[in-house]
C-alpha cells in the first residue's frame, strides 16, 4: 500500500489512496483559489499510480497544461499549479510526498491614487478641502535651491508613466463573451475588466473567473489573442440546502437513487424536480418528488419512513417444542419474534407430536398471536416394497415414489395404499396405523400377459428375450405388458436385436429376416424405426408379395379402382404420422393452412394442408438435403419425377405403399379390407371423419358417427394401426407418388412407383374429415386431384438403403 504524506502551511498529516485536490469539500486537500473545476487525482490503476485531471478545467503541470480527464504516471519533482497554490511532488515510489505552497496574490493593481492634504475618513459623508500654494515663476528664479530642475525630473516621470500606461492599454486584447447570468462578474488573472460583452485581458494563458452569489464558481484557462474565439460562460446554480425532518428515524437519503446523505440533517440537493428517499431498517422507503429551488437557498423537507415490522406470538400445549420461521433456526417455545410485514411459514416440531406447518400474515406495527396449538399424534412410518421392485406407489390418490419405499402415514385414519407396475396388475390395500407406528409392507404384483409371435427366416433361429433363450422361430410366447430385448440368432447368420414395447397389451408380432454372415463391416438391417432430425418417426414396412386394389365383386368398389399383384423387395420407411404446420413452416415460413367456419386450421400440432402435390414435392426433396440425403425427385421435360435409380432420400409413398401400410395385420393374416377389419362399422371414435359435430358445416354426415373435431384435428390423436401409423383412415386424405390414371392393370409388379406417364393429376388415398360414406373408408378407395384442398395433406416415405 502507499503512503501518502501532505506537506502544508497548516502542517503534515497521512491519507491513503486515492486523494483528490481541488476546491470543493469533497477534495481531501483543498487548495485556494481552486474552486469547483479545478481537480486532480491521485489513485491506484492496473496496479500503478497515476495522476488524472478530474475536473472539468485544464492543470498545468510541469508549465503544460493537461486537459480534463487526462492521466499520466506522476515523477519526483513534477510540479502543478492549482488555484492560489503550487503542488510539488517530493517523493514518488512507497510513499508519496505532495508539498503545498499557498501564494498570496492580486487579479488587479489598484489605480493610482493623488496625495491627500490629511487623513481621510470613508465613512465620512463629507471631506476638507485645504487650498494649495501657488508657486509663481518669478518665484522660482528666486529660488536658488535648484527646485526647477527637481520639477522638471517629476514632468519626465509623469510623462513616463503615462507613457506606460497608454502602452499598456494597447497591449489589452479582447475577448468576445457571453454569461448566464448577465450580473455574474467575470476577470482575467492579471489586469483584467469586462464591459458589456466583452473581457479586456494581457495576451498570453489567462485564467478567466465568474463569480456569483448562489452559483459555483466558473473557472477556465484561456489562450488570450487577438482572435480569440466568443468565451461561452454559463455558470452552475449552487445546490440547495435541504433540512430534513425524519422525526428521529435515523435513514440513508437518496435522491434520483442516488445516495447523498443522513437523515435527519442536511444534506445539499441540485435544483429541479428530484425524488428524495429515506431509507431506514425495518421501515418502509419513504418517497417524495419534490422541487429544489437551489441557489444555496435552505429549505426544509418532512418525509418520515413507516415501520414495516410487526411481531409474532407462538404458542402449543406441548412441551419442548421448537419453531423455524422461513426454513430458518429452531427457536424455544412459546416466542414472541419481530418479523417483516408479509407472509412467512411457520414449522412447529415437538418430541412425541405431529409437526405442524402454517402460513401467517404479519401486519406492520401489529402483533399476530398464534396458538396455544394442540399438535396431533406422530405419523407412523411404512417401509413398502413389490415383485418385482420400481413399482409406482400412490397414497390417497397422490404418488409417493417408487419401491422400495419409505413413507409416513397420518396415524389413526384408513389409507388406501396402491401399488403399480408397466406389464403388471396393480394391487391395493387399505391402512390405519396407529401413532408412532413403523410397518412393513410387501406386494406381490400379478403380471399381466401379452402375446408376442414372432417369425421369419431362417425358420429354425433361436429366439432368447430378456436374456432368456424361448426356443426357436417361428414362435409365439406370453410376456408381461412391458418393454423387453428381443435377439434372434442362427448359425451363419448375424444376430438380430430390438425392443418391444407391449404396454398397450395387444398382441404383437415381429417379422425378422436375419443376415447372412460376410457383410461388410459395419452393416445392419433396416431398424424397424427410425426418427428424423426434425422429430418425424418412420416405420418399416413388411417386405413379400401382396395382391393390392379391390375385386370386382367387392362392395363399395368405384370404377377406378382395379387389382394387382405387387411384391415389396426394397425396404422402404413411412412417416407415422402427416406432416404438421410446424413443421412444414419450416420448409416454407409464409404457409398458411387457412379456416374452416371461422375455426383455423392452422395450428402448429395440424397436419398441413392447402398444399399441392409439387409442394409436397418440394417438402421432400429440402428435407433430403437437410439431412445430407441425396434429392429424391428431380425436373424433366417440365416435370417432377422419381429419380431412377430412386435414392433413399424423401419422397412421397406410393400408391402401393400406401394401400400395404394401411391393410396389412401380419404375416398370418390376409390383408383388411379396411385399416380396421373386413366389417363395418369403423370402432366409435377410431378416426376423424364427417360425423355430427360436423353438421352444421358439411352438406351430409355419417349417419350416427360422432368424433369431436367438426375439421381438421391435430396428428396423432387417433389410435394407430397395426404397424403403428396413424390417421391413415381419417383426418386428411394425402398425397401419394403416383400420376393418377383411372384404370391402371400393370399385372405382377416389384417395387411399382406408379404409371410411367406423367400428367397433371396425382392420386390421393385415405378418408378425411369430409368422408361422408362408408364405403370411401375401404384402404383401396382412391381418388384424383390437381389442386390444394383444405382436405388434402401428406406423409413422407423414403427407402432405408
Amino acid at each position: 500500500m502507499t503512503r501518502v504524506v501532505i506537506h502544508e502551511p497548516a502542517g503534515v498529516r497521512e491519507l491513503g489512496l486515492p486523494i483528490r485536490v481541488g476546491g470543493t469539500t469533497a477534495c481531501d486537500v483543498r487548495i485556494p483559489g481552486a474552486g469547483s473545476v479545478e481537480t486532480l487525482c491521485f489513485e491506484r490503476f492496473d496496479d500503478a499510480l497515476r495522476l488524472r485531471i478530474d475536473g472539468d478545467a485544464a492543470i498545468r503541470l510541469n508549465g503544460v497544461w493537461m486537459a480534463p480527464g487526462a492521466f499520466r504516471e506522476p515523477r519526483a519533482g513534477d510540479v502543478l499549479f492549482v488555484g492560489d497554490a503550487r503542488v510539488r511532488l517530493a517523493a514518488v515510489g512507497e510513499t508519496l510526498e505532495l508539498c503545498v505552497d499557498h501564494a498570496a496574490s492580486n487579479d488587479t493593481i489598484e489605480p493610482v491614487r493623488a496625495p491627500t492634504n490629511g487623513p481621510r475618513d470613508e465613512e465620512q459623508g463629507d471631506e476638507q478641502i485645504v487650498p494649495a500654494k501657488l508657486v509663481f515663476a518669478d518665484e522660482l528664479e528666486e529660488d536658488g535651491t535648484g527646485s526647477f530642475g527637481r520639477r522638471r525630473v517629476l514632468w519626465i516621470a509623469f510623462a513616463a508613466v503615462v507613457l506606460l500606461v497608454f502602452t499598456l492599454l494597447l497591449s489589452f486584447k479582447k475577448i468576445p463573451v457571453t454569461v448566464e447570468p448577465l450580473d455574474a462578474r467575470v476577470r482575467a488573472s492579471g489586469l483584467s475588466w469586462h464591459a458589456g460583452n466583452a473581457l479586456f485581458a494581457l495576451p498570453g494563458e489567462r485564467t478567466i473567473t465568474a463569480r456569483r452569489v448562489g452559483y459555483v464558481e466558473y473557472r477556465k484557462m484561456v489562450d488570450v489573442r487577438a482572435d480569440a474565439p466568443t468565451l461561452d460562460i454559463r455558470m452552475e446554480p449552487l445546490p440547495g440546502q435541504l433540512l430534513i425532518d425524519s422525526r428521529g428515524v435515523a435513514a440513508e437519503v437518496l435522491v434520483d437513487g442516488a445516495p447523498i446523505g443522513r437523515a435527519p440533517g442536511e444534506v445539499a440537493v441540485r435544483a429541479g424536480i428530484r425524488t428524495v428517499t429515506l431509507r431506514a431498517p425495518r421501515h418502509l422507503d419513504a418517497t417524495r418528488r419534490i422541487v429544489v429551488k437551489g441557489m444555496g437557498q435552505r429549505e426544509s423537507l418532512q418525509l418520515v419512513p413507516q415501520p414495516y415490522w410487526g411481531k409474532l406470538a407462538v404458542s402449543v400445549t406441548a412441551s419442548n417444542a421448537s419453531l423455524s420461521v422461513d426454513d430458518g433456526a429452531a427457536i424455544a417455545l412459546p416466542t414472541t419474534l419481530d418479523l417483516p410485514a408479509g407472509l412467512h411459514r411457520l414449522s412447529i416440531r415437538a418430541g412425541g407430536a405431529r409437526p405442524w406447518q402454517g402460513t401467517v400474515f404479519v401486519k406492520a406495527g401489529e402483533t399476530l398471536s398464534v396458538g396455544p396449538l394442540t399438535l396431533g399424534a406422530p405419523d407412523a412410518r411404512a417401509k413398502i416394497d413389490s415383485n418385482p421392485r420400481g413399482a409406482d406407489v400412490t397414497l390417497g390418490g397422490a404418488f409417493r415414489g417408487r419401491t422400495p419405499l419409505d413413507i409416513s402415514l397420518t396415524a389413526g385414519l384408513p389409507q388406501e395404499l396402491v401399488v403399480t407396475r408397466a406389464g403388471y396388475g396393480p394391487v391395493t390395500r387399505r391402512v390405519v396405523p396407529g401413532a408412532g407406528e413403523r410397518l412393513a409392507l410387501s406386494f406381490d404384483l400379478p403380471v399381466i400377459a401379452v402375446r408376442l409371435a414372432l417369425q421369419g427366416k431362417p425358420a429354425d433361429a433361436e429366439v432368447s428375450i430378456d436374456g432368456l433363450v424361448r426356443g426357436k422361430a417361428p414362435l409365439a410366447v406370453d410376456l408381461p405388458a412391458t418393454r423387453h430385448s428381443i435377439e434372434i440368432r442362427a448359425v451363419g447368420y448375424q444376430t438380430f436385436a430390438t425392443e418391444i414395447d407391449l404396454a398397450t397389451a395387444t398382441t404383437r408380432s415381429i417379422d425378422f429376416e436375419l443376415t447372412r454372415e460376410g457383410r461388410p463391416a459395419g452393416w445392419k438391417p433396416p431398424a424397424a424405426r427410425i426418427e428424423t432430425p426434425n422429430g418425424v418417426a418412420l416405420r418399416l414396412l413388411p417386405n413379400g408379395t401382396y395382391v393390392l386394389g379391390s375385386e370386382r365383386r367387392e362392395q363399395g368398389r368405384r370404377a377406378n379402382e382395379f387389382s394387382r399383384t405387387v411384391t415389396f423387395e426394397r425396404p422402404v420407411y413411412l412417416a407415422t404420422r402427416e406432416v404438421t404446420n410446424a413443421q412444414f413452416r419450416a420448409f416454407r415460413s409464409t404457409h398458411a393452412s387457412g379456416f374452416v367456419d371461422r375455426r383455423s386450421i392452422d395450428l402448429d400440432a395440424m397436419p398441413v394442408t392447402s398444399v399441392t402435390w409439387l409442394d409436397a414435392v418440394q417438402y421432400c426433396n429440402w428435407l433430403s438435403e437437410r439431412e445430407g440425403l441425396a434429392p429424391a425427385y428431380e425436373q424433366r421435360d417440365g416435370a417432377w419425377l422419381l429419380r431412377q435409380p430412386a435414392t433413399n432420400g424423401y419422397r412421397l409413398p406410393t400408391e402401393s405403399e400406401w394401400e400395404l401400410a394401411a391393410r396389412y395385420a401380419g404375416p398370418e393374416h390376409k390383408l383388411r379390407r379396411y385399416e380396421w377389419g373386413d366389417a363395418l362399422p369403423p370402432p366409435a371414435g377410431d378416426a376423424n371423419l364427417a360425423g355430427s359435430e360436423a353438421a352444421g358445416s358439411l352438406p351430409t354426415v355419417l349417419d350416427g358417427w360422432q368424433d369431436e373435431y367438426p375439421s381438421v384435428a391435430p396428428v396423432g390423436k387417433f389410435a394407430a394401426n397395426f404397424l403403428g401409423l396413424q390417421d391413415m383412415l381419417g383426418n386428411v386424405s394425402e398425397w401419394v407418388n403416383d400420376t393418377y390414371a383411372s384404370f391402371d392393370s400393370p399385372g405382377a409388379v416389384k417395387d411399382y412407383t406408379g404409371p410411367a406417364s406423367s400428367g397433371p393429376r396425382h392420386v390421393i388415398k385415405g378418408g378425411s374429415w369430409r368422408t361422408a360414406t362408408f364405403a370411401d373408408l375401404r384402404a383401396a378407395w382412391r381418388e384424383g386431384a390437381d389442386a390444394a384442398a383444405q382436405n388434402i395433406g401428406f406423409r413422407v416415405a423414403r427407402y432405408a438403403e
